[in-house]
């Protein structure tokens, strides 16, 4: 019903905004964690909050790619079986994402430019996942 009231694809919802309700308790973590560096001399450190709001951001990630996606196969053969195929769009994405995130995470140290560029990321990726057709996405 709000999909097509708001003229959002299936694909689009359970990819952008399904998730990123199921994350909302990650995000707040990480969010609170990289908050802390603020008052932490220099912002680098132990104490920094930064490793861990980037420890929070990649093990969840993590965490989804390799334990919940095979299990929700896993548990369609007991009720509507389903394949886990993924189309050249979402390995392209994938594939962008997780370099740029390497890329960004790999001194441990952040700044507000950095993280722009991680929100500007996921917001592009976003905007082809909603203009794409379904068929494009989905394979």
């Amino acid at each position: 019903a709000v999909t097509k009231v708001l003229g959002w694809t299936d694909v689009f919802v359970g990819i952008v905004i399904v998730a990123n309700a199921g994350n909302a308790a990650e995000a707040y973590a990480a969010i609170s964690a990289a908050i802390r560096r603020r008052g932490s001399p220099g912002g680098v450190g132990e104490d920094s909050g930064l490793d861990l709001a980037l420890g929070i951001a990649s093990a969840s990630s993590i965490q989804i790619a390799t334990f919940i996606l095979p299990l929700v196969v896993l548990l369609s053969l007991f009720f509507h079986p389903m394949t886990l195929v993924f189309g050249w769009v979402e390995i392209a994405i994938l594939g962008l994402m997780v370099l740029v995130f390497n890329y960004i995470a790999h001194d441990g140290e952040s700044n507000w430019l950095e993280g722009l560029q991680l929100v500007v990321l996921y917001a592009m990726a976003a905007i082809v996942i909603f203009v794409l057709p379904s068929t494009a996405i989905s394979g």
